[in-house]
């Protein structure tokens, strides 16, 4: 179930395997976010500084959930599989690190998500077609503004996304034209920024 009225989840100290920070479910080594209570309150989550991996379903919320925005920092290095599916609050997400992998489905069904910011360096988000079918976006409809940092266009008009030494990179528009259309649609409208 969903546990929509689960608002903090607290772990013993002597617990081997688990921890609680805030209320939230980590990793003992806190290097893995594993459980976001769907009841926990505030509109605004910033995933802490240790923090390099967000788990399978950590963000499955309820929908009476409040979190509307997520800050991922600098030290996030994988994103996994659904980490993201049925967040139905989310609205914005803001990545400030070079994510290495993004897993299959990580942001399907986050039905409200508009407002998508990548300002890593690398950008294999838009190359994953999902490992089991499944896209990264499938079911966000209302997805309408995406902003790339570290980005550059090619002759052809297609954006490319910069690798960590400024060239070369992986393109982006395409990846993530097709990803929409595999699981539906995105927002009709998608505008651009880049930097």
């Amino acid at each position: 179930g969903e546990c929509k009225d689960l608002k903090s989840i607290e772990v013993e100290e002597n617990n081997a395997n688990y921890m609680s920070y805030d209320g939230i479910l980590f990793t003992k080594d806190k290097k893995e976010i594993l459980q976001y209570p769907a009841g926990l309150e505030g509109r605004v989550y910033e995933i802490p500084d240790f923090v390099e991996k967000i788990g399978q379903n950590s963000f499955f919320l309820a929908e009476t959930s409040t979190l509307e925005k997520i800050i991922v920092k600098d030290n996030v290095k994988e994103i996994s599989d659904y980490a993201f599916y049925w967040c139905p609050t989310l609205k914005k997400i803001v990545f400030y690190s070079d994510i290495n992998k993004i897993g299959t489905g990580a942001f399907a069904s986050a039905g409200k998500l508009e407002d998508f910011f990548y300002c890593g360096k690398n950008i294999p988000i838009f190359t994953l077609d999902g490992y089991d079918g499944s896209p990264a976006f499938l079911g966000n409809d209302n997805l309408l503004n995406i902003k790339l940092k570290h980005t550059h266009t090619s002759a052809e008009g297609e954006i490319w996304g910069k690798d960590k030494d400024g060239v070369g990179g992986k393109p982006v528009t395409h990846a993530l034209n097709e990803n929409c259309k595999i699981g539906g649609s995105c927002g009709e409208n998608i505008s651009w920024e880049l930097d």
